[in-house]
């Protein structure tokens, strides 16, 4: 049987035949892991030792049933019977200007037994001093290899840990897991092995982030931040140094845009707890104009940006229902997170007593995500419910180094 180079199959013809391996093997489900699978997807590698010899592969739904049980993470598989196209443009996992798409008809024979010198791992290795020019940057994904003693520091939100990777020059880059990655990541493990020698370690997937005036840091798959959560809090006082108001773009609402029509726009940043923990809350536009009851023309002929108008300090002790989501730009750098209001629920009016509680160290002094849970107000997420048309929602309580090919 003639095999095909992965370096040599190209889109518009259908008979090539491959043999590979199965280097990485995931399930996406878009930006939760709780949705429905959008697709299976596959890096494979072939035995040719060159740049060029690893791809992408993509199994949509309908196909799963029928091709996942004959694949397996590290098996070594013929393949035929698929279809080659160009490759996406954006998060790309590997450097190869195609990809390939299974299909129900699609033909795969596991090879035994396991060839020997086939590459096991597959992946292009980007040095610290490479990683910024990287940033935001949507074409591709990072493999970042260090040797490293893990810092962990204990997640802000249950399904996030932040680790700092050392290189052996010395230089730092924080990685922020989310979602799975977090949980299957040994943090505890990691670290405490980190601390009598350097740990080798190789994250891919890994996209390059980071917003103006703040650091850098690595993203793994943040499967929470578009999760809609409900809570009920009494707010506490106003963030210090916040200002009420921002310059944004008139079209897009963002303080980051290049664009030339610009105007001010409220910003509320606050302090909110139950009687469980305090935690920030930050409200935009009309929905701060909601809370405050005037438009921010009005408060601007009477106060600047820095002072506290007399509308804004009155919130201090009302309590309200909010529908709210983990701010990603805010939290991915700070110790707790941050949440967004998407809109007011409900509204209890003014409170006798506001809640107050000492602060625990948890969430910056140790590693152990079972005290991050305990620490962390128990919000309710929001889940859409599938079988109504209308946006309601229903509410749930709360190896060896020699076979890597580079």
């Amino acid at each position: 049987m003639a095999i095909d180079l992965l370096s040599d199959i190209r889109p518009e013809q259908y008979h090539w035949t491959i043999c590979v391996r199965i280097s990485r093997m995931w399930e996406f489900h878009g930006k939760s892991d709780d949705e429905e699978i959008k697709h299976l997807d596959l890096v494979i590698i072939d035995k040719k030792g060159n740049i060029g010899t690893s791809m992408y592969v993509e199994i949509p739904p309908d196909s799963i049933p029928v091709l996942k049980p004959q694949l397996e993470e590290g098996k070594v598989v013929t393949i035929k019977k698929f279809v080659v196209q160009q490759a996406k443009h954006e998060y790309r996992v590997v450097q190869n200007p195609y990809m390939i798409k299974l299909n129900k008809r699609t033909i795969i024979t596991a090879v035994e037994p396991d060839p020997a010198m086939f590459p096991k791992i597959t992946c292009m290795l980007t040095p610290f001093s490479e990683l910024e020019q990287h940033k935001n940057m949507r074409d591709k994904f990072l493999a970042v290899s260090n040797t490293a003693n893990f810092h962990i520091g204990a997640g802000t939100i249950q399904t996030r840990r932040t680790i700092t990777l050392r290189d052996v020059s010395g230089m730092t880059v924080n990685l922020s897991l989310a979602g799975a990655r977090e949980i299957e990541f040994d943090g505890d493990e990691v670290y405490a092995i980190g601390q009598e020698t350097p740990v080798v370690a190789i994250f891919v997937g890994t996209p390059m982030k980071g917003s103006r005036g703040q650091p850098s840091y690595l993203s793994g798959t943040s499967a929470y931040m578009d999760t809609r959560f409900q809570c009920t809090v009494t707010i506490t006082k106003l963030s210090p140094n916040q200002g009420w108001y921002y310059l944004a773009c008139k079209k897009c609402s963002k303080d980051t845009c290049p664009c030339t029509e610009v105007e001010d726009r409220y910003k509320l940043s606050f302090m909110a707890a139950d009687e469980t923990y305090e935690l920030e809350f930050v409200e935009f536009d009309q929905k701060a104009q909601q809370l405050i009851g005037k438009p921010i023309q009005r408060l601007q002929s009477i106060y600047n940006k820095f002072d506290t108008p007399a509308e804004i300090s009155n919130l201090i002790s009302q309590r309200y229902t909010f529908i709210v989501k983990v701010s990603a730009k805010k939290s991915m750098i700070s110790d707790e997170p941050s949440y967004d209001v998407i809109y007011i629920k409900e509204k209890f009016g003014r409170q006798t007593n506001i809640p107050v509680f000492r602060k625990t160290n948890s969430l910056t002094g140790t590693s152990s995500s079972q005290t991050v849970q305990r620490s962390l107000p128990s919000l309710i997420p929001m889940e859409p419910k599938k079988v109504q048309r209308k946006n309601q929602h229903q509410e749930i309580n709360i190896n060896d180094p020699s076979k890597i090919q580079y």
